[in-house]
């Protein structure tokens, strides 16, 4: 459970600083299993809210979801 707690803080802070974290940012950091941390801490009370984005590469489109800290009123 200890490493779980540190992947949450390590994607609390990510976000923090970046704004917010897609599965891709979440595996440069070391986190293999975003989906899985992002229940855990909503479960924890971690306001958190993923957006639909729109990608494009040299393949096409894609879309994968970002992932925020909605601000506490």
């Amino acid at each position: 459970m200890a490493t779980k707690l540190n992947q949450h803080k390590r994607i609390a802070e990510y976000i923090r600083l970046h704004g917010s974290i897609s599965e891709y940012d979440a595996h440069c950091i070391g986190i293999m299993k975003l989906s899985a941390r992002l229940t855990e801490m909503k479960r924890l009370g971690y306001p958190l809210k993923g957006t639909w984005v729109n990608g494009r590469n040299e393949f096409g489109t894609y879309r994968y979801k970002r992932y925020t800290l909605e601000e506490e009123a």
